[in-house]
C-alpha cells in the first residue's frame, strides 16, 4: 500500500541566478532599480535614515497644513533633496540631469517603488513595518520617527 504523502516544501529556497530587475522608465529610457539585497549593512542603514527623514518631513508638513501653516521652504528643499538622494541610490545608472528633471511627486514615486520592491525583498520587512506602521508604504507611519538634528 503506497502512502499518499504531500510534496515536501523547502524551508529556504535559494537561487544563484539573478532575477530580472524591475525598472523605471523616465522619458522613454529604462533604468533598473537597485537590488538592496546587495547593499552592505551601512548602505541599508543610510537608506533607512533617508526614508525616516522623508517620513518625518511629510508628517511635519501634514501637521503644518492641519494648523493652517505653510510648510517651510527649508523643509521643502530638504524633502526634495532627500528624495533626489534616494533616487540616485534607487536608480544608480540615472544621471544627475535625469533625476533633476523629475518633479517632487515623481521622485517620491521612485522612492516608493524602490522601497517596496527592493528593501522589502532584501529582508528589511521589520524595518519597513517599523517605518511604515504596517509596511504598506514607506511614508505612512503611525508613529513619529526621531528626526536627526542638522540633517
Amino acid at each position: 500500500m503506497a502512502e499518499d504523502k504531500a510534496p515536501k516544501t523547502p524551508t529556504l529556497d535559494l537561487a544563484t541566478l539573478e532575477e530580472p530587475a524591475d525598472y523605471i522608465r523616465i522619458d522613454g529610457e529604462t533604468y533598473d532599480l537597485a537590488d538592496a539585497r546587495k547593499f552592505s549593512l551601512r548602505q541599508r542603514a543610510h537608506v533607512q535614515r533617508l526614508m525616516r527623514r522623508v517620513d518625518a518631513l511629510e508628517q511635519k508638513a501634514t501637521a503644518d497644513v492641519e494648523a493652517e501653516r505653510e510648510p517651510s521652504e527649508d523643509d521643502d528643499r530638504e524633502y526634495n533633496s532627500r528624495l533626489a538622494e534616494i533616487c540616485h541610490i534607487a536608480l544608480p545608472t540615472a544621471t544627475k540631469e535625469v533625476v533633476d528633471r523629475l518633479a517632487t511627486g515623481q521622485r517620491a514615486g521612485v522612492a516608493a517603488a524602490f522601497f517596496a520592491r527592493s528593501l522589502l525583498r532584501s529582508g528589511l520587512l521589520g524595518a519597513a513595518t517599523r517605518l511604515g506602521g504596517n509596511g504598506s508604504s514607506p511614508t505612512s507611519s503611525t508613529s513619529t520617527p526621531e528626526t536627526p538634528s542638522g540633517g
